[in-house]
């Protein structure tokens, strides 16, 4: 018996030396699992929204190259329109160089129209 009771009052000995230490350690650990959780679910909301961002880029991209396209085409209406205000016909008599032929300004319209239908399309 005696060696029980010796055995008994080292674990009694013990639990109140280590014990409170032990408690604390305990409380530690949980207090790490708590932040490091909340952490986690912090890094997947956010990745969670970089992901919705991401996802919308393709789209957004693709509506603002088709807003350029449509600016460029209009710019490059307007600036035809101002030249042929501004231009100078050339005279019957004496043919100009630089005017441009009719066939080749129609093509070079047409070919133009086609490629930007063809990138907002």
């Amino acid at each position: 018996m005696p060696e029980n009771t010796a055995s008994e009052d080292l674990e009694n000995l013990r639990a109140i030396l280590i014990g409170p230490f032990e408690e604390h350690l305990r409380m530690r650990d949980e207090k790490i699992l708590e932040v490091v959780s909340q952490m986690q679910t912090t890094v997947f909301e956010r990745v969670a929204k970089l992901e919705e961002i991401v996802a919308k880029l393709p789209e957004s991209l693709d509506q603002d190259r088709h807003r350029t396209v449509i600016e460029i085409g209009d710019a490059m209406a307007q600036l035809g329109q101002q030249l042929r205000t501004f231009g100078v016909e050339p005279d019957a008599e004496t043919p100009s160089t630089t005017a441009p032929d009719d066939e080749f300004e129609n093509r070079q319209v047409d070919e133009t129209a086609a490629l930007i239908a063809q990138v907002a399309g």
